[in-house]
This record gives structure tokens, sequence and C-alpha cells, in this order.
């Protein structure tokens, strides 16, 4: 970290994520590291926060805090087993972690797709007194910082952006200062700064100074258990026809139901079938006021944008037309046998056709169980597709 001298004879406890060296000095050293703000979304829904984003070249994967996957709603998309070590490579461990996927707005407006895997990155950044470092280097004044801190407050990370998104952010301008100071580097969010910050300090009134190096993980990378490797590619020698397996004891109440109580509809020529539900299962509530509480909420933030609230008014008409749904003449009339389910959008802008589609939520629920929750889940009848696939891929190879 540094030469030690003269250290105080008081130790301090010292924090699992930082390291910590005491010194005397008549210069205080610090380094502030690439930070933005930044509007983060999730993709599937229209939530969003201001986040503080901080840019690590040096770390191989993308992270973002479980907190802010918990306040945007973030589903996973897939588990990886990743190894993560950090300096030196003599401690390693590794971690089942989720994968997400995130929208960070860009000072034009536009949208970059950044996919994170969930987990702790970092206490708060401490020193990083960037309001005062623009106003003390020339070379910095008449430019916009993508962050600020006016109150020289410790920052939270919430997104870690490494080297596999970094340079989806980065250009390749820079603004350095003849007094020399940190640099300023343009990104897509605006200009963040990088680099050595020296102040003087006056060694009457301060005898020691706490030099903080915030130790991140900079080596991450995803692994496949060798075992299953091997076991897979065992099965798709083996592979002749796909099997279907024998539905377990638990489903079979709700696979016999569901064969004996289907029904086909002449009058829409379609086939019909009552919900499993669970038996003895307690009282689900009708739902109504949190679906209409989501629905005002949904509709004032369609009305940011005209053209998706006429698709999502289009599909809800589509479905009222063809009886998918009903509408809510009088609520009082039906208290008691209904129970009212709450929708979202599903926004695809990358998609030529179908950009937005009508999700119905029956995991939501207040005051009580959901609506899946009170339904038997039933048995899955299809086969994994990894065996015949593995197969194909060999045969068609070799």
């Amino acid at each position: 970290m540094g030469k030690k001298e003269n250290i105080d004879e008081k130790k301090e406890e010292i924090p699992k994520d930082n390291a910590l060296t005491a010194v005397n000095s008549e210069v205080s050293k610090s380094t502030i590291l690439q930070t933005a703000m930044a509007k983060v979304e999730n993709p599937d829904s229209f939530s969003s926060r201001q986040c503080r984003i901080l840019f690590d070249n040096c770390s191989q994967l993308s992270y973002v805090s479980p907190e802010l996957c918990q306040k945007l709603n973030l589903m996973p998309k897939a588990y990886k087993d990743v190894a993560i070590s950090v300096f030196g490579g003599k401690r390693s461990y590794n971690e089942h972690l989720p994968i997400v996927e995130v929208i960070v707005k860009g000072e034009k407006k536009e949208n970059i797709l950044v996919e994170c895997f969930v987990k702790d990155i970092c206490s708060s950044l401490k020193n990083h007194k960037l309001n005062f470092i623009q106003s003390k280097f020339n070379h910095l004044k008449n430019i916009k910082l993508a962050d600020s801190n006016p109150e020289n407050k410790d920052l939270k990370v919430d997104i870690l952006i490494g080297a596999d998104f970094y340079w989806d952010f980065i250009t390749n301008e820079t603004i350095r200062g003849n007094d020399k100071g940190p640099i300023a580097i343009k990104s897509k969010i605006s200009y963040i700064l990088s680099g050595p910050l020296i102040e003087k300090v006056d060694k009457k009134k301060i005898n020691s100074n706490v030099v903080i190096s915030h130790v991140f993980e900079i080596q991450a990378k995803e692994i496949e258990n060798v075992n299953n490797i091997h076991t897979n590619f065992q099965k798709a020698f083996e592979f002749e026809t796909p099997k279907v397996k024998p539905i377990k004891d638990e489903n079979k109440f709700s696979h016999e139901s569901f064969k004996k109580e289907i029904k086909f509809n002449e009058k829409e020529n379609r086939y019909q079938v009552p919900l499993p539900f669970i038996e003895n299962m307690e009282f689900i509530n009708d739902n109504f006021n949190y679906c209409a509480s989501r629905l005002k909420s949904l509709i004032k933030k369609l009305k940011n944008n005209n053209t998706l609230l006429e698709s999502y008014n289009h599909i809800i008409k589509e479905q009222l037309k063809n009886g998918v749904i009903e509408k809510v003449d009088d609520y009082y009339k039906h208290i008691g046998r209904t129970h009212y389910l709450s929708h979202r959008p599903v926004i695809r802008a990358d998609r030529l056709t179908t950009k937005i589609r009508l999700v119905y939520d029956a995991s939501s629920a207040k005051d009580g169980p959901s609506l899946n929750e009170c339904l038997h889940q039933g048995p899955v009848l299809t086969e994994p597709l990894l065996e015949p696939y593995l197969s194909i891929c060999f045969h068609c190879r070799y």
C-alpha cells in the first residue's frame, strides 16, 4: 500500500472490504474512481431509478447490487456459476449468481442494455470531493460532470460496469490539465473523473492520514461443472427417442381433474377447463383495490408515450372482443366470487413486429394469497431439450 512512517500506537479495526494504512504526512493523496449518475430502467417494465455507476475495466464482469435489483423488480434471466478472485489470486471462491438486464440511459437519450450479475459490490466510496475538484482545476471548470457530490458524502455504488460493457460507455475523448489533477474522460453519460488528487495537509491539525483503498473483485469468470458436462454428453450418446417421465403422485390429482373437466365450447370454438384450485385453501380476496391502484399508476406512465398507450389500449380492446376479458359493470354484484388480476406491459423496442405485450400478474396479491398460490402446479409434460440438442450437435459435427 505504501511506506509506513511514525505509525500511531492506537490501532483501529480494519473493515473487511477496505485496506487501511496510517501514515504521518504533509500531503493527502487519494484516487478518484470513475463514477456517474444515470437513469437505470427495468427492460420489462417502466420502473426506473437514478443510480450511481462505477466504471472499472479491471473487473471482468458487471454487477448490480441486490438492493437495486429489488427496487427495480429485476427478474433473473439465467443463473451461472462464477469463480471470483481478488488481488494476487491467492483467495478465490465460487458462487451461483443470478443474471439480470438493465437499461442505462445515455446523455443523448440512447439506451444501453447491460447484463449484470447480482452481488454486493463494495462499501461506499470515500473522499470523492467531485464538486471541490471541479472548482479547483481549470481544465475541469467548463465541462459537465456525470456525477456530483456537493456535500462530500460517502457515495453508495449501485452498479459496477466491468470490462464486458465498459467500452459501450467510454469514448476516446479525454481532457488533461497542465496542473495535473484528475483526467476527465468522455462517456455516453457525460464526463467522468479518474486519477490522483493531492492536497496539502496542515501538520498541526492532523497527526495521521488514513489512506483508503477500495478492493474490488478484479477477476471473475463463468465456470462449468465438469461432472455435469460429462453426464450430459453421456446421455446424448445414449439418446434414442424422447421418453415421457411418469407423473408424480402429488400431481396426479390435478392431471386427472384436468382430463375429466376439459370441455369444448362449440359456440366460441375453443377448449375450456376450470382452474385446478388446491383443496382446503384459505380464502382468496378479490384484489380489486390493489389492481385498480396499479392500473392508475400504469396509465399515468403510459401517457408519457402516446404510441405505447394506443398499442396497449388496442390489445385490451382485442381481448375484450375475443372474450378473453370482460368489462366490470357492477363491482358490488360480484363481491365474494370474483378475483381480479393486475397486468403490465412488456416492451421490446428491438422487435420488428410485437413491440409491446400484455402480461397478467397472477403472483401479485395483497392481504392474502395470490392466485398462483391457490392453484396446483401440475406435472411437467415436456421433455428437457438438452439431451436431443446435444445429440443432434454431435451427429451434425461428426
